[in-house]
Formats: C-alpha cells, structure tokens, sequence
C-alpha cells in the first residue's frame, strides 16, 4: 500500500496477493472542499484504475470515494478512515489511537473486496524522530502474524 498528497490531490497504490491470485489498483482523488465545520475531517473522490485477473491483465476503470478525520488531543490522537470503490468493490476502513507517551499505536481495519478480505490488529512504535516505524500485528482471517516497517510522512 502506498499513499502520497500533495496540496489537495492523493496517489494511491495497492498490491494485493491472495488465494487464487494478485490484484492491483491505481486511484488519484481530490480532497473535497466541504468539512461540514468539522476539524479534521478531509473527503475525497475521484477516478480508480483496478487490474485482476490472477495475472493483472484485466483492467477495470472505477470510482473511488474517502473520508477521514485526525484529531489531536493532549495525550496523543485519533485517526479515523473510510473508503471505498467501484472496481471489485472494494473498502477499506481503520481506527487508529496515537499515545503520545510511549508512542505507541494502535490500529485496527478491515478490507475487502470481491476477491479478498481482511481484518488486522496492529500496534507500532515509531523509530526515533524520523518517519519510520516497527509494526506487528495480526491477520484474522490469514490467521497469521505480522512483523514489520511502515513509513508514514503525513
């Protein structure tokens, strides 16, 4: 997963691997202008390129939609994501709570779509000052547990 905004346009990029293949998808939205009076809420639309098939040969043009909220708080803070999409109908959301000390971060989310789904929870800790991150969770429904790096410059 790859996420990148400058000013109020969002890239994003998935590779998904799961039991009888591979999925891929490109999106490129644009923050909304409507907050609704809300601090911290940002939405998003605009155009999805999906690619299944097992070999990504398949090409789907699609609609993505987002909505998140980030709220600071004293002790830390709440982050908060929804989105969703035409191509094999797909979504996605997560609920984060920072502690500000120790720096942990927890997390939990939930994606699917007409080839895959998928439920984790995860904390990290971030290294030092910088963007990086150590991540370790678990996938419910792989049943699996994970260890790794995330890289988050927002």
């Amino acid at each position: 997963m790859l996420a990148a905004s400058r000013g109020n346009w969002n890239f994003g990029a998935g590779y998904t691997v799961y039991g009888d293949g591979v999925s891929a998808s490109l999106s490129l939205t644009r923050t909304l202008p409507w907050t609704f009076g809300v601090e911290g809420l940002s939405m998003s639309a605009g155009p999805a390129l999906g690619f299944g098939g097992g070999d990504l040969s398949e090409v789907e043009l699609g609609l993505n939609v987002g909505i998140q909220r980030y709220i600071a708080f004293d002790w830390g803070a709440v982050f908060l994501q929804a989105s969703a999409g035409t191509n094999r109908k797909n979504y996605f959301t997560q609920a984060q709570l920072t502690l500000a000390d120790p720096g942990l971060t927890f997390a939990i989310s939930r994606g699917a779509s007409l080839d895959y789904e998928e439920t984790s929870l995860s904390v990290s800790k971030q290294l030092g000052d910088g963007p990086v991150s150590i991540r370790a969770g678990y996938r419910f429904n792989a049943d699996e547990v994970f260890v790794g790096f995330s890289v988050n410059t927002f």
